[in-house]
Formats: C-alpha cells, sequence, structure tokens
C-alpha cells in the first residue's frame, strides 16, 4: 500500500502514537497515555487510513506535537515556541490550507489561557513565528511567482472557498455526517464518548483545564468541517487522538469509583455495543466477566474493578475485530488494474482516467491507482468528465466497471486489456464523425 514506506509510512505513525502516550502522560498519567494509544490502535477509521499514509497522517502528528509542545511550555521553557511554530508550519506544509487547524488550535489556547501577553514579550514567541514563516513562505512565493493566479484560484479558491460554500465531487452531507462516521468507524469506543466528553467539560468548568487543548482541537476539527459544505470522512482524522485520550481517561476512572460517571458510562456502553457485537464475542467476554465476579466475591476483593476490566477487555476485543478485514481483504481491483496499467518508463506518463459512475465513489478514491499505476489519475465522476479527459483522437487509458462500458460504446472504441472482479482496464478512442 502506498502507506507502508515513505515519507507517510511507518515513522510518522508511530511517533503519533508516541506523541498520543506522552500528551496523554502529561495531562493526565501514564496509564492513560498507554491506553490512548490502544484505543487509537483499535480505531478502524485511523487504523485504516494510517495505512494509506495520507497526509491527513502528517497533518495530525504535527497538529500533536504542537499540542505536546504548547503543554511542556506551559510547564516552564519559552524555547518550547521553536516546535510550536515549526510544527504549525509543517502542518501547513503537509495538508495545504487544511493545516490551519493546528496554527488555530494553539491561538486559541493561548487565548484562553490568558497567555497572550505573556507570549508576545517572548523572543522566543517572534522567533519562533519567523523560522515558521521562512519554512511556509518560500513554497508559496516559489508558486505564485510561477503560476500566478492560477494557482490561488486552485490553492484558495478552489480547496477552501469552494469547498467550504458548495458540495464538489460528489462529496456532501447532513450536519451530522462525521456524528455519523464516528459511531460507524470509532466503534465501539464511540458509546464511551459521550461520558468522556462529558467528564472533560465538567472538568474545565470546575476549573481544570488540563484538557482543555483537547477540547479545543475536537471542537475546531468538528466545527470548521461541520460548517463546511463538502464532506470526507478523513477530515476529523486529526481529532481522533485527543479523543482517544479523553476516552482512556474516562475508562481508567472507571477503576477508581463504581459511582463515578465513568464507571456508569462503561457499563452503559458495554450494554450497547453487546447488543450489536458478534455474538460470539459478547458470550465469551460475558462468561470471563461472569467468572471474574464469582473470584472476586470468593476473594472479598472490590468487584467493580473486575467488571471495569472485563468491560475493557471486550471493547478492546471488538475493536480488534472490526480491523481484521483492513488485514484479511484481498488487493483491491483497482490496484490490480492499476499496476498493469503502470509507466514502463519516465518518458511515459501518460494519464489514466478513473470513471466511477456506477461504483460508490469511496472505492474509486483510492490512491492505490496514483501508487500502482505511476501515472497521473485523472477522476471522472461522469460522462462529460470523460469526455473532457478523453478528447482529442488519440487512445486513452481508462478503469472503470464494466457496468458503465455501455455508457462509452456509443462515442468510443474501446480495447480491453484486462479485468479484475467487476471493474476493466482499457484504451478508449473516440470515433471519427460520419
Amino acid at each position: 500500500m502506498l502507506g507502508e514506506a515513505g515519507f507517510c509510512g511507518v515513522l510518522p505513525r508511530f511517533q503519533l502514537l508516541i506523541r498520543i502516550y506522552l500528551v496523554g502522560k502529561l495531562i493526565y498519567e501514564s496509564y492513560t497515555g498507554f491506553l490512548a494509544a490502544v484505543v487509537l490502535l483499535t480505531s478502524y477509521h485511523f487504523v485504516g487510513y494510517a495505512r494509506f499514509g495520507t497526509t491527513d497522517i502528517m497533518l495530525t502528528l504535527f497538529a500533536f506535537v504542537a499540542v505536546y509542545a504548547y503543554l511542556r511550555l506551559k510547564q516552564g521553557s519559552q524555547k518550547w515556541w521553536y516546535a510550536i511554530w515549526t510544527a504549525c508550519a509543517f502542518a501547513l506544509m503537509a495538508k495545504g490550507a487544511a493545516g490551519v487547524i493546528t496554527p488555530a488550535v494553539i491561538i486559541s489556547a493561548i487565548l484562553l489561557d490568558r497567555r497572550l501577553a505573556a507570549a508576545a514579550q517572548s523572543r522566543h514567541f517572534w522567533q519562533g513565528l519567523l523560522l515558521a514563516t521562512a519554512i511556509v513562505a518560500p513554497w508559496h512565493i516559489f508558486m505564485s511567482v510561477k503560476y500566478g493566479r492560477a494557482f490561488m484560484v486552485e490553492y484558495i479558491g478552489y480547496h477552501v472557498i469552494t469547498r467550504a460554500i458548495d458540495t464538489i465531487e460528489g462529496h456532501h452531507g447532513g450536519r451530522l455526517f462525521y456524528v455519523d462516521e464516528l459511531r460507524a468507524y470509532f466503534y465501539p469506543w464511540f458509546y464511551l464518548l459521550p461520558f468522556a466528553l462529558a467528564i472533560s467539560i465538567e472538568e474545565n468548568i470546575k476549573g481544570r483545564s488540563r484538557s482543555r487543548i483537547l477540547l479545543l482541537l475536537v471542537m475546531i476539527v468538528f466545527g470548521i468541517y461541520t460548517a463546511a459544505q463538502s464532506k470526507l470522512s478523513w477530515y476529523i482524522l486529526p481529532a481522533y487522538p485527543a479523543l482517544s485520550i479523553l476516552v482512556a481517561f474516562a475508562v481508567t476512572q472507571a477503576f477508581a469509583s463504581y459511582e463515578s460517571v465513568a464507571f456508569s458510562g462503561l457499563v452503559i456502553g458495554a450494554f450497547v455495543v453487546a447488543l450489536i457485537a458478534p455474538i460470539e464475542i459478547v458470550l465469551l467476554c460475558g462468561c470471563i466477566g461472569i467468572l471474574a465476579v464469582c473470584f472476586s466475591v470468593a476473594t472479598k476483593r472490590p468487584a467493580y474493578r473486575w467488571v471495569a476490566s472485563t468491560v475493557c477487555t471486550f471493547f478492546l476485543v471488538v475493536g480488534i475485530h472490526q480491523l481484521l478485514p483492513l488485514y484479511s481483504d484481498g488487493e483491491s481491483q483497482i490496484a490490480d488494474l492499476a499496476r498493469v496499467a503502470r509507466s514502463t518508463g519516465p518518458y511515459d506518463h501518460e494519464p489514466l482516467i478513473v470513471f466511477s459512475k456506477s461504483a460508490p465513489p469511496s472505492d474509486y478514491g483510492d490512491p492505490a491507482a496514483l501508487f500502482y499505476s505511476d501515472r497521473p489519475i485523472l477522476l471522472a465522476r461522469t460522462l462529460e468528465d470523460v469526455t473532457r479527459f478523453a478528447e482529442g483522437d488519440q487512445a486513452t487509458r481508462i478503469i472503470l466497471e464494466k457496468a458503465d462500458l455501455g455508457l462509452l460504446l456509443i462515442d468510443y472504441d474501446i480495447y480491453l486489456l484486462a479485468e479484475s472482479g467487476p471493474g476493466v482496464y482499457a484504451t478508449i478512442r473516440r470515433r471519427a464523425v460520419p
């Protein structure tokens, strides 16, 4: 897969897990940090996209480097401003305008912590900001000079303004789109989120602001992308580590007292998950729980801790079970066909159209086409897109569903080169008009 090596590969994922542990340890304690990393590693959505090594994982890493550096800054040394602003700069370079969430979180934290005046008086603050500018500015200036208005139209107009005010490429959704994404892909931990968020919010209301920056990160990510009209599930990836830490803290709190909101949430969440989890997992963990309670009664030890341990194990097993398809499913048809279409040399870089009218967009939005073909990818959502991409009388490479072949037969000669499942790889040439 694309993310198995390279800049967006294994190292960033490992570094991100380390940062999550360190942030959890700084805010709470080491057990919370460790459990947060485990929660994230059993989250289908995060693990699935991390295996592709998308730039969103890089954005998430830099966001958490900035969060960690800010927490260390609050402990004393002003030199952490260099790490904060550098991480913000790399977030912008990794994800473009979307990287603004990182400085937005830091600036919001500064304002809420009433540290703006102190920050403005620190030379490290301004020198770190100057360093960030030195990282970000050269590429933007070069692109602006080379491409002029076209760069600004694409970079700001399309990727910021258009995505914010309009639905592009069919990526639409309601106000609860990302809540539904969490329910489906942060399963089973999603069912502990209401209690975890309630605990954190209550702490902040009572004046303990240790988790404030995590709440800020979650609110900014969900606020920005819920307001935007174009919806893509991976936009909220930067919020997953923060949510994992909050859930991990709730779980550790459940071990402290059976009268806590955390313990009640753990039991209620387990009950809901048990209604939809595979029956064999429910029965196995249920039997373990009964044995654990019997053992605690026999040894006169607190039964609620055994209950919490069993429920936590249940969540982990369900989470791991959700990940199995990621490692057991065969190679996607897109990857198989793109390998056949692979470029044969440095001068063979004709574009490859990927047409997805019949298939779900998620099936054909896979970066595997780019990786395995080593060709520029033209993603066609409509027949008009194909017409625009295949203009002229030259043969054009295309991957599409067999069900869509009939749509092209009227205007194109089609030469099938390979098949994989319901997909085909072919060349198409527009028929000459009589």
